[in-house]
């Protein structure tokens, strides 16, 4: 039995989970050196699928294995009962996109739009640089990378990310995703480097995503530190985030969240 019947539900909040080399295996010979592999610092990631520390040690190996183990029978003959206990890498369907179809149907989700996990602040802190064609390059691969997962099944949406950080290649962008196929356009939700997000040389952005009726949408946080790190400091022990590790949000840095879409938002509106 499904997760949610007898109604129809979008998920407007779903992810994969990249793979160490997935942005650079998207990625284009020119930017592809330059982008460095995801490593897993906190460790939360990878808690349900093993010893953090001694995956670690060889990731790409690690992921060969897990690849396989969700491949097994005994593994997806656990899939119904644990669609709502495993998390991350763990789940079905996170990062194994032949996988996901099945996680939807067990999940009763008539669409998910889709989004990164790991990406958004280093997408967002490479359009701050001074590397353009590192900044596009690395957002192409990026899109690239969500268009192949999403075309596993129809009810998966995927998010595509536009650096505002230069007028005419925004525009480009912007082209060149609707051409792909975006279901939405993903931008940073702070401000890009040197101007506003409501400058005139952007409405082309605005105005391509309009005639083409795909929404523009951020997500919370990549945009750097939400709040002064001496909120912390109050004597005790910083607590567990609230996915009981280290690198997500706490009760205080949580209530900073809608602090950078609501700037930017209010900065395009009025």
């Amino acid at each position: 039995m499904p997760y949610s019947e007898g109604r129809i539900v979008h998920d407007a909040d779903a992810h994969i989970m990249e793979t160490p080399t997935w942005l650079r295996d998207h990625a284009d010979p020119d930017v592809r050196d330059r982008l460095p592999t995801l490593r897993y610092p906190g460790g939360n990631e990878l808690r349900q699928t093993g010893d953090p520390e001694e995956q670690q040690r060889d990731l790409l190996a690690a992921f060969e294995r897990l690849r396989e183990r969700h491949a097994s029978p005994e593994w997806q003959a656990e899939d119904a009962a644990e669609i709502m206990q495993r998390k991350n890498f763990a789940a079905t369907g996170s990062f194994v996109a032949e996988d996901r179809p099945r996680a939807l149907d067990l999940l009763g989700f008539s669409s998910q739009l889709v989004f990164n996990t790991f990406h958004n602040r280093r997408l967002r802190d490479w359009e701050h640089g001074d590397d353009l064609d590192l900044a596009y390059g690395a957002a192409l691969a990026h899109n690239r990378g969500m268009v192949e997962f999403c075309s596993a099944d129809h009810r998966l949406l995927p998010t595509l990310y536009v650096p505002l950080c230069d007028f005419d290649r925004a525009v480009t962008a912007v082209e060149v995703a609707l051409g792909m196929g975006a279901a939405a356009l993903l931008v940073a939700s702070g401000c890009p480097p040197g101007h506003s997000p409501s400058h005139l040389a952007l409405d082309p952005v605005w105005a391509r995503a309009q005639e083409a009726g795909v929404p523009v949408v951020f997500h919370v946080g990549g945009t750097g530190d939400l709040i002064d790190d001496a909120y912390f400091k109050n004597g005790l022990p910083i607590p567990p985030d609230f996915h009981g590790g280290e690198e997500n949000f706490r009760s205080v840095d949580y209530m900073g969240i809608p602090g950078p879409p609501a700037q930017t938002l209010a900065t395009m509106i009025f």
